[in-house]
């Protein structure tokens, strides 16, 4: 075996944030640091709410038999306003043109 690799994917609504957890190498267990001062989060797929917005740095380490990775760490901004890249056409239609 391996140490294992961190890799993450991830979906956000306002300062609200879903991670999923795509790490491979059979890791055991997980460390997860949201850079917002929180403390250390060891779920494998947690969900992580933002008291303010900004941009934060997230890391994960994955741990198995044969050792730590080092952190994989991926700086996100987080805020309360509409995240256009995860809207649908109409419904980026209703939040610029709404209807009077």
């Amino acid at each position: 075996m391996a140490i294992p690799v961190p890799y993450f994917g991830y979906s956000k609504i306002g300062r609200a944030i879903e991670l999923n957890n795509l790490s491979y190498n059979n890791p055991t267990s997980f460390e997860w640091d949201f850079g917002d001062g929180s403390p250390v989060d060891v779920s494998k797929d947690p969900t992580h709410v933002y008291t303010e917005e900004g941009f934060y740095t997230i890391k994960l380490t994955a741990t198995n038999s044969d050792g730590s990775s080092e952190p994989l760490e991926v700086t996100l901004g987080v805020g309360d306003m509409v995240d256009t890249l995860n809207s649908t056409i109409p419904q980026l239609i209703d939040h610029y043109i709404p209807y009077h």
